[in-house]
Protein backbone atom coordinates (compact mmCIF):
# COMPACT_ATOMS: atom_id res chain seq x y z
CA UNK A 1 0.00 0.00 0.00
CA UNK A 2 2.59 2.43 0.87
CA UNK A 3 4.77 1.64 -2.20
CA UNK A 4 1.54 2.51 -4.59
CA UNK A 5 1.32 5.26 -3.00
CA UNK A 6 4.61 6.47 -3.55
CA UNK A 7 4.70 5.20 -6.82
CA UNK A 8 1.76 7.56 -7.52
CA UNK A 9 3.31 10.72 -5.97
CA UNK A 10 6.21 10.13 -8.04
CA UNK A 11 4.56 9.57 -11.32
CA UNK A 12 2.74 13.03 -10.42
CA UNK A 13 5.04 15.39 -8.93
CA UNK A 14 8.06 14.27 -11.17
CA UNK A 15 5.97 13.98 -14.36
CA UNK A 16 8.98 12.85 -16.33
CA UNK A 17 7.89 10.86 -19.94
CA UNK A 18 9.13 7.12 -19.92
CA UNK A 19 9.93 7.77 -16.35
CA UNK A 20 9.36 3.88 -14.70
CA UNK A 21 8.84 2.97 -10.48
CA UNK A 22 9.81 -0.62 -9.23
CA UNK A 23 9.26 -1.83 -5.65
CA UNK A 24 12.89 -2.97 -4.39
CA UNK A 25 14.44 -4.16 -1.15
CA UNK A 26 12.74 -6.98 1.30
CA UNK A 27 9.54 -5.61 1.35
CA UNK A 28 9.37 -6.29 -2.69
CA UNK A 29 10.34 -10.17 -1.92
CA UNK A 30 6.81 -12.13 -0.45
CA UNK A 31 8.20 -14.28 3.00
CA UNK A 32 11.45 -12.33 2.97
CA UNK A 33 11.39 -10.61 6.50
CA UNK A 34 11.76 -6.88 6.18
CA UNK A 35 12.45 -3.78 8.05
CA UNK A 36 9.29 -1.32 7.31
CA UNK A 37 11.34 0.88 5.45
CA UNK A 38 9.56 0.75 1.54
CA UNK A 39 12.41 0.74 -1.04
CA UNK A 40 11.34 2.26 -4.10
CA UNK A 41 13.54 2.38 -8.17
CA UNK A 42 12.95 5.33 -10.16
CA UNK A 43 13.93 4.82 -13.57
CA UNK A 44 14.41 7.79 -15.70
CA UNK A 45 15.21 7.63 -19.52
CA UNK A 46 18.45 10.12 -19.09
CA UNK A 47 21.40 10.70 -17.05
CA UNK A 48 20.49 14.45 -17.48
CA UNK A 49 17.18 14.02 -15.78
CA UNK A 50 19.03 12.95 -11.88
CA UNK A 51 19.67 16.64 -11.06
CA UNK A 52 16.62 18.01 -12.59
CA UNK A 53 14.72 15.68 -9.85
CA UNK A 54 16.01 17.37 -6.61
CA UNK A 55 13.97 19.75 -6.12
CA UNK A 56 10.57 18.48 -6.81
CA UNK A 57 11.55 15.68 -4.25
CA UNK A 58 12.45 18.07 -2.09
CA UNK A 59 9.41 20.06 -2.38
CA UNK A 60 7.26 16.50 -2.28
CA UNK A 61 9.08 16.94 2.17
CA UNK A 62 11.92 13.58 1.13
CA UNK A 63 15.12 14.07 2.89
CA UNK A 64 17.95 14.59 -0.57
CA UNK A 65 21.43 12.27 0.60
CA UNK A 66 24.09 13.56 -1.95
CA UNK A 67 26.73 11.92 0.59
CA UNK A 68 26.25 8.48 -1.38
CA UNK A 69 26.52 9.82 -4.94
CA UNK A 70 30.45 9.90 -3.64
CA UNK A 71 30.06 5.72 -4.05
CA UNK A 72 27.24 5.93 -6.71
CA UNK A 73 27.78 9.30 -8.90
CA UNK A 74 24.63 8.01 -10.99
CA UNK A 75 22.32 7.42 -7.98
CA UNK A 76 20.04 10.14 -6.35
CA UNK A 77 18.93 8.79 -3.59
CA UNK A 78 15.94 10.22 -1.23
CA UNK A 79 14.40 9.60 2.23
CA UNK A 80 10.56 10.19 3.91
CA UNK A 81 10.79 10.28 7.02
CA UNK A 82 7.51 9.71 9.56
CA UNK A 83 7.89 12.51 11.24
CA UNK A 84 9.69 15.34 9.34
CA UNK A 85 8.81 18.00 11.94
CA UNK A 86 11.87 16.28 14.05
CA UNK A 87 14.47 16.95 10.84
CA UNK A 88 16.49 19.93 10.83
CA UNK A 89 17.96 19.39 7.78
CA UNK A 90 16.68 19.01 4.10
CA UNK A 91 20.31 17.93 2.65
CA UNK A 92 22.16 15.01 3.82
CA UNK A 93 25.73 16.07 2.72
CA UNK A 94 28.13 14.01 5.85
CA UNK A 95 28.73 10.73 6.92
CA UNK A 96 27.95 12.03 11.04
CA UNK A 97 24.30 13.03 9.41
CA UNK A 98 24.11 9.39 8.46
CA UNK A 99 25.14 7.13 11.57
CA UNK A 100 21.88 8.55 13.87
CA UNK A 101 18.98 8.71 10.99
CA UNK A 102 18.01 4.93 11.49
CA UNK A 103 14.74 4.56 12.88
CA UNK A 104 12.51 6.96 11.96
CA UNK A 105 12.53 6.21 7.79
CA UNK A 106 9.76 5.07 6.08
CA UNK A 107 10.37 4.98 2.53
CA UNK A 108 13.79 5.17 0.54
CA UNK A 109 13.66 6.07 -2.86
CA UNK A 110 16.48 5.49 -5.50
CA UNK A 111 16.67 7.34 -9.12
CA UNK A 112 18.78 6.20 -11.42
CA UNK A 113 18.86 6.20 -15.18
CA UNK A 114 16.48 2.71 -16.21
CA UNK A 115 19.37 1.20 -18.40
CA UNK A 116 21.93 1.88 -15.94
CA UNK A 117 23.87 -1.74 -14.19
CA UNK A 118 22.44 -0.24 -10.58
CA UNK A 119 18.99 -0.28 -11.82
CA UNK A 120 19.56 -3.68 -14.05
CA UNK A 121 21.24 -5.41 -10.51
CA UNK A 122 18.71 -4.03 -8.59
CA UNK A 123 15.71 -5.72 -10.44
CA UNK A 124 17.54 -8.98 -11.42
CA UNK A 125 18.62 -9.57 -7.70
CA UNK A 126 14.63 -8.76 -6.26
CA UNK A 127 13.49 -11.14 -9.44
CA UNK A 128 15.90 -13.89 -8.11
CA UNK A 129 14.80 -14.16 -4.68
CA UNK A 130 11.27 -14.01 -5.58
CA UNK A 131 11.53 -17.04 -7.82
CA UNK A 132 14.62 -19.08 -5.44
CA UNK A 133 13.28 -20.01 -2.30
CA UNK A 134 16.18 -21.74 -0.88
CA UNK A 135 18.80 -18.67 -1.67
CA UNK A 136 15.83 -16.59 0.03
CA UNK A 137 16.11 -18.34 3.07
CA UNK A 138 19.89 -18.37 2.95
CA UNK A 139 19.82 -14.31 2.22
CA UNK A 140 17.17 -14.11 5.11
CA UNK A 141 19.48 -15.41 7.63
CA UNK A 142 22.41 -13.64 6.93
CA UNK A 143 20.75 -10.64 7.04
CA UNK A 144 19.51 -11.67 10.31
CA UNK A 145 23.18 -12.49 11.14
CA UNK A 146 24.63 -8.78 10.44
CA UNK A 147 21.74 -7.02 12.18
CA UNK A 148 22.87 -8.84 15.54
CA UNK A 149 26.31 -6.54 14.69
CA UNK A 150 26.31 -2.66 15.44
CA UNK A 151 27.08 -0.33 12.21
CA UNK A 152 28.45 2.84 12.32
CA UNK A 153 25.84 3.35 9.04
CA UNK A 154 23.56 1.56 6.92
CA UNK A 155 26.27 1.30 3.81
CA UNK A 156 28.34 -0.73 6.32
CA UNK A 157 25.56 -3.09 6.85
CA UNK A 158 25.09 -3.07 3.12
CA UNK A 159 28.56 -3.41 2.65
CA UNK A 160 28.57 -6.71 4.13
CA UNK A 161 25.49 -8.16 2.40
CA UNK A 162 27.20 -7.66 -0.94
CA UNK A 163 29.07 -11.05 -1.25
CA UNK A 164 26.08 -12.72 -1.37
CA UNK A 165 24.40 -10.28 -3.56
CA UNK A 166 27.59 -10.55 -6.09
CA UNK A 167 27.21 -14.21 -6.14
CA UNK A 168 23.56 -14.52 -7.41
CA UNK A 169 24.05 -11.75 -9.78
CA UNK A 170 26.86 -13.37 -11.39
CA UNK A 171 24.89 -16.00 -12.46
CA UNK A 172 23.39 -16.31 -15.62
CA UNK A 173 19.94 -15.50 -16.16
Amino acid sequence: MIFRYEEHMLKRVLDVTGMEVEHIGSTAVPGLSAKPVIDVLVGVPSDYLLDLVVEPMLDMRYLYVPYYENFTPQRRFFIRVEDDTMVTKKVINDKESLIHRDGFEQTHIHIVHYDSRFWRDTIKFRDYLRNNPADRLVYELLKKQLADNEWETVSDYIRAKSNFIEMILSRPV
